[in-house]
């Protein structure tokens, strides 16, 4: 947002429409706040989910026994879904990557009759095409990959080829080459997991195994440059189908489920520089093989069930999208100019005229305290956090009414202008 100060403060509005849907859930903490978008254009789980050029590519999925190509894409300026190509295979439970602006989808599950499956296919959302790519060595499903430099490394999984389907492979497939090769295997079998990268470090998060009763407490960190497996810290609680994202060198494991009556809405941070982890914000709708990817310093949670366990047919899949915004406080004290005394404060008024989109300006005469509350209100908003709407209070004599208030919806904003003065 452009501010300039002179002898009053114009905001021009540059940012894109936001949800009309105000966030549901309460907070752990006060600072940062769960708010709704644009749903889906149809309830999804098990989708492939990645982020190119600052817009969200879901792929695939899911829904009761169905498994479905669909390409949707959702731009965060605009808070709208559009689709695009479809892939050439319909499939769930694919592993996703992003190299060079393409997006692969890799290995997945064909739905009942067909199985996993092997496949590579390659997304290049600049002229929404599709192509085939060498096939992953084995056939699976709900591995999880990772991307460090031009190497995809798809790790774990449930695999048609195992005894036991689980699987500790490690798999890496060199973009320049278009070759795969096998790396170390993960030190326990895995599926259902989710993977990070932070500084060239890829880190298993969560899923079920072999080893272990209802699912995998212990973090793995995997260096590729030395191809070498260290066990960290023990996640706070063990999901299978939790779905993460990384800001600022910290990793945010969403959701969940311990079984099928048992989905949740936990959030977990690790900061692998301090192997610590921590709980955050949980998400206002509980789900499990949903996706969570992140722009800029905005969380997003996509899609997902909400009954846990199923997964050939689930009856549960959603439709619904949250953002939490990293950037916005929203318990953050109204802006105000620093009075010297309360006499100033009493005195200081503005004219603060709101412009609509449809060109309608409205004009309020307003004590300063509620012109920097509107200006708190709609920085925070512009940031994707807060209310869609905000009150204004009339001051006028006219009617015999006794308050009186406008609500101004963001979205119908173009711009507002603030003209200060002291009142006699």
């Amino acid at each position: 947002m452009k501010k300039t100060y002179i002898i009053a403060f114009i905001f021009l509005l540059f940012a894109g429409i936001p949800s009309l849907v105000p966030a549901k859930a309460e907070e752990n903490n006060n600072t940062y706040k769960w708010v709704e978008k644009a749903s889906l254009p149809e309830a999804l789980f098990g989708t492939s989910t990645t982020v190119v050029d600052g817009k969200i590519y879901m792929i695939g999925g899911g829904k009761d026994d169905k498994v479905y190509n669909h390409t949707y894409v959702y731009d965060p300026k605009s808070d709208a879904w559009s689709q695009k190509s479809n892939m050439p295979t319909a499939r769930k439970g694919a592993a996703s990557a992003v190299v060079d602006g393409k997006i692969y989808i890799i290995g997945g599950h064909g739905g009942k009759g067909v199985g996993p499956s092997n496949k590579v296919e390659v997304y290049n959302p600049k002229n929404d095409t599709w192509e085939t790519a060498p096939n992953l060595p084995q056939r699976q499903y709900a591995a999880s990959a990772a991307v460090v430099g031009n190497n995809i490394y798809v790790i774990g999984g449930h695999a048609f080829e195992t005894p036991s389907y689980l699987n500790n492979k490690n798999y890496c497939y060199d973009t320049n080459t278009k070759t795969w090769s096998e790396k170390k295997p993960a030190p326990i079998n895995l599926e259902y997991l989710t993977t990070s990268v932070v500084d060239g470090k890829i880190y298993a998060l969560g899923g079920f195994g072999s080893k272990t009763s209802v699912g995998n407490k212990t973090i793995y960190e995997y260096n590729p440059s030395s191809d070498t497996w260290d066990k960290k810290k023990d996640l706070l609680k063990s999901y299978m189908g939790s779905s993460s994202t990384t800001i600022d060198g910290k990793i945010f494991i969403i959701g969940g489920s311990y079984s099928s009556s048992n989905v949740y809405d936990t959030v977990q941070v690790y900061d692998p520089a301090k192997d610590t982890v921590e709980e955050f914000n949980k998400i206002q709708y509980a789900r499990t093989f949903s996706a969570a990817v992140s722009i800029d310093k905005n969380i997003y949670v996509i899609g997902g069930t909400k009954v846990g366990g199923a997964w050939e047919s689930n009856s549960g899949a959603l439709n619904y999208v949250e953002m939490l915004s990293l950037e916005s406080k929203t318990d953050t004290p109204p802006k105000s100019e620093k009075p010297t005394d309360q006499s100033q404060t009493d005195n200081k008024r503005a004219k603060l005229i709101v412009t609509m989109i449809t060109g309608l300006e409205k004009e309020y005469d307003l004590p300063m305290k509620e012109v920097n509350e509107f200006i708190n209100w709609y920085d925070q908003k512009d940031t994707g956090s807060g209310s869609s709407k905000h009150a204004i209070n009339i001051y006028d004599k006219k009617g015999p009414y006794t308050s009186r208030k406008d609500y101004v919806i963001f979205k119908n904003i173009l711009m507002f202008q603030v003209n200060e003065y002291n009142a006699d």
